[in-house]
């Protein structure tokens, strides 16, 4: 595999100074990645949250315990030089002394670090199971339980062939097991599912919020490592390579969290939510996919300035629309009943603040957003504070791309987590409501129109199209610890009120030695 950070750039440096912490030379590749920093797609707690998280994790062997904090910064002067090294300006030894100076003057704190882990990719459980050096992650399984392992996933995305879903939080902590569906084969077949737990870096593949495909990529979207640290790394997987293959499998960054986001043309756009430390976030971040993964002249941030956060993104093919989530006002406190609702125009530059509206509505907490050809239609997250908001925050909000009016219809039930798009209709996907209820599915076509199978009784959270089946992703279950693990399809050619237009496969239901040996099958 390969990967790709900021932290990885100062250790990789540290090891020219301390013994058996690297070789001998910095690798070539390494040298981009110092562009990263340089060109503010990696921010300077970035560059040091993931310093100390990697060397915290045992990813690596550091002999040096210094100051944890930065008080006065990081001065711009070392800044410049990451620059001017990533350029050929200076040498490496002219950069590897900019480190240096950091170490020396107390401005970042790695403490020793033995039992050096390895990146890899585990192809079964077994493999899991096995390997003691996950000892910290509650991934072995027990002969006697059966498999709750795929549950508590955020997104899916379709590369014309087969459905990923995102792996988020399964009933032991953020999980990495990435699920692929071969849309050819019947849905309720373990034959027709593969699995692979993908880890690396000491397991920073993990806890991510919705999926992206474009031009053979699937792109996971980062979002939650552990309670303390937001963010993670962009996984990227190569869908013309084998599933199972760690060379199909690459990721870059150490990003702050992004809940999902929209490809249009060549851009893959993430809709910023939180930083490091769980505040709101409103950065949109892209990367342009005619360019190296890991070069950062690929990558490109904004700060909007806004005090608010996003979940999703919608494209009408000339302007992207981020779904406005939760605001606060200059004294961090939530602002329940409005928000900014933020429009990018793709035919202008994305680093001009001309280049973007920002347009104040009301009722703020959306989960999701979607385009049907003549609206952008933002699904109610309906997560309001306080409560008694709730009445107020049921509402789906419809933007009128020609006339630019807005306007809401209520639902009874509004707690969502996505919008599917499809040929002739928008799907919202739900989730547990305030009084721990899953709300209603919702098909917007000429109407908007509710149905409640009877299967697929957790929540959902995101999910994709196939050309004929909508896919539903598991997360939670109402009134419960345990996280849902059953997937849900409908079926567009059948009529959305009809039980017989829906069916699901549950991974908690059933036996993994029946999944495994499918698999190996």
């Amino acid at each position: 595999m390969k990967y790709i950070t900021a932290s990885l750039l100062v250790l990789f440096v540290l090891g020219l100074m301390i013994p058996n912490a690297f070789g001998e030379y910095v690798p070539d590749w390494v040298k981009n990645t110092a562009g990263w920093w340089a060109t503010d797609v990696i921010s300077e707690t970035e560059f040091v949250n993931a310093i100390e998280f990697l060397v915290k994790e045992s990813i690596i062997q550091v002999n040096v315990s210094q100051t944890s904090e930065t008080s006065q910064g990081i001065p711009d002067w070392v800044k410049n030089t990451a620059g001017w090294w990533a350029t050929d300006v200076i040498s490496e030894m002219e950069f590897v002394n900019a480190i240096e100076f950091l170490i020396n003057e107390g401005m970042i704190q790695t403490e020793s670090s033995i039992n050096k882990k390895t990146s890899r990719t585990y192809n079964s459980i077994d493999e899991i199971n096995n390997d003691l050096t996950l000892s910290d992650v509650e991934v072995r399984i027990e002969a006697d339980k059966l498999f709750p392992y795929l549950s508590g996933y955020r997104g899916a995305t379709f590369d014309g062939e087969s459905v990923y879903f995102a792996p988020y939080y399964n009933n032991y902590g953020r999980h990495g097991f990435v699920l692929k569906f071969d849309a050819s084969k019947p849905f309720d077949n373990p034959n027709s599912w593969d699995v692979i737990g993908v880890y690396g870096d000491n397991n920073g593949l993990r806890g991510y919020q919705g999926a992206l495909y474009h031009n053979k990529y699937v792109y996971f979207v980062p979002y939650f490592i552990e309670e303390s640290f937001f963010g993670s790394k962009i996984l990227r997987y190569n869908t013309e390579a084998d599933f199972h293959d760690s060379s199909a499998w690459e990721w870059a960054g150490y990003f702050d969290a992004y809940e999902d986001g929209v490809v249009e043309k060549n851009f893959v756009y993430f809709s910023p939510h939180l930083d490091r430390k769980n505040n709101v976030y409103a950065i949109p971040l892209r990367y342009d996919t005619t360019k190296e993964f890991f070069s950062p002249t690929g990558w490109e941030r904004f700060d909007t300035k806004i005090p608010g956060s996003y979940i999703g993104a919608a494209s009408d093919g000339e302007k992207i629309y981020y779904g406005p989530y939760l605001q606060k006002n200059e004294y961090g406190i939530p602002i329940t009943n409005e928000s900014t609702l933020l429009i990018y125009d793709t035919n202008k530059l994305f680093d001009d603040r001309n280049s973007w509206e920002y347009r104040s509505i009301s009722y703020g907490f959306y989960g999701g957003v979607g385009y049907n050809g003549t609206h952008v239609v933002f699904a109610p997250f309906c997560n309001p504070v306080p409560k008694e908001n709730f009445a107020e925050c049921s509402k789906i909000m419809f933007l009128d791309t020609n006339t630019q009016k807005i306007s809401y219809s209520k639902i009874s039930h509004g707690a969502y987590n996505g919008v599917i798009e499809t040929d002739d209709a928008l799907y919202l996907v739900p989730r547990v409501n305030n009084e721990n209820i899953r709300s209603d599915f919702i098909q917007i076509k000429n109407s908007i129109e509710t149905f409640s199978p009877i299967i697929g009784l957790g929540g959902y959270w995101g999910g994709t199209y196939d050309g004929r089946y909508v896919y539903f992703s598991p997360y939670e279950i109402p009134n419960s610890v345990v996280r849902n693990g059953e997937f849900l399809r409908y079926d567009t050619s059948k009529p959305f009120s009809n039980s017989d237009s829906w069916e699901s496969i549950s991974f908690l239901i059933t036996d993994f030695e029946v999944l495994l040996k499918a698999m190996r099958d």
